[in-house]
């Protein structure tokens, strides 16, 4: 036994699921010969790696109790909030439909009143479909983030690197997007980058993720409703890239996913392409399509107070080898209002 035990030594980089029988093996082992020192070795050494890996689960287990809490608590106020502004709203209504009935004498009076209320009402109004449009974003952070929870415990049961510190700066960075209607784009590409990181892993080790930002932009300096391009990334390796074969027919050289910020005609471009599957919905406001439908509404809702309209498309490529893909497009005009 001895020499089996010498001759087969563990290989190295070994999963711990496959360590932990083997330590406990050799301790019950050298337990059994009265060998009590080299027993308690194996035994100190399996409690260690055991002690870690419930220690990872646990903390797993209460970041993703502490978002689940915290979404539910934003998603919960704002309801209430939505709530006692419409009621602000009819009792508005019913006073305006009151003073409709006065005289003569008050009709310039009321009037200028009416013109008031109907300032006060729109912008009661575009405050409302801004926090439901919030409340939408709360409800799609948690789809990515549950999804890297689960990629960073599968991460740990294989026995790769941690990614804790990571994960925990996504999750922070995810709430205070979430809870703000436009951020820069440097904030915004600093997000998509915490992301790519995570969700990237599950794509292989042939994955490249490319970000390009032409000569004379600044960053800090372009505004744009937050999460956008974090959408077009989702997008692009959910249905486009991890529906690439790794082996066999169809199967890529590489996964590349590319970010490039140009300045065209006055305006800010932002291109996310990949070389996987070209899109197959009808339409960008296809109603199965979240993230899609929140770009529409979002864009919609912010083209009402600007002369020149923020735009978006989502359409097949081809990279300079002629293989398809798929080019998410944002285009954001300069002076662009975001004011709601």
């Amino acid at each position: 036994m001895e020499r089996l035990i010498r001759d087969y030594p563990l290989p190295e980089g070994a999963k711990p699921e496959h360590v932990l029988p083997r330590l406990d093996f050799l301790e019950r082992y050298y337990a059994s010969q009265a060998r009590y020192g080299e027993a308690y070795r194996y035994r100190h050494d399996y409690d260690r790696i055991y002690d870690s890996q419930r220690n990872d689960r646990v903390r797993m287990r209460l970041a993703d109790m502490q978002m689940r809490y915290q979404r539910d608590t934003t998603v919960l106020s704002q309801k209430v909030y939505i709530g006692q502004q419409q009621q602000t709203l009819l009792r508005t209504y019913s006073y305006l439909a009151a003073t409709g009935c006065g005289g003569v004498a008050v009709l310039a009076l009321a009037l200028s009143y009416r013109r008031r209320a109907r300032l006060k009402e729109e912008r009661m109004l575009h405050h409302i479909v801004e926090l439901r449009m919030e409340n939408v974003r709360n409800r799609i952070t948690p789809h990515f983030i549950y999804n890297a929870l689960n990629h960073e415990l599968l991460a740990q049961q294989e026995g790769q690197p941690s990614r804790l510190h990571t994960l925990v700066n996504m999750l922070r960075q995810g709430q205070k997007l979430a809870a703000v209607f436009c951020t820069s784009l440097k904030e915004e590409l600093d997000f998509v980058q915490l992301y790519v990181s995570i969700e990237g892993a599950s794509l292989g080790g042939n994955f490249v993720y490319r970000v390009e930002v032409d000569e004379g932009i600044e960053p800090e300096r372009v505004q744009l409703p937050s999460m956008l391009v974090q959408i077009f990334v989702e997008n692009a390796i959910k249905h486009g890239l991890r529906k690439l074969p790794s082996e066999g027919p169809g199967a890529v050289q590489q996964k590349v996913l590319a970010l490039r910020v140009a300045h065209v005609d006055g305006a800010t471009c932002i291109e996310v392409r990949n070389n996987g599957l070209p899109p197959t919905m009808g339409s960008a406001d296809d109603s199965t399509k979240t993230g899609l439908r929140v770009v529409a509404q979002t864009i919609q809702l912010l083209n009402e107070r600007n002369r020149r309209s923020m735009s978006y498309s989502l359409a097949g490529c081809k990279d300079e080898a002629g293989r398809t893909g798929c080019c998410a497009r944002l285009v954001i005009p300069d002076d662009y209002n975001f004011t709601i």
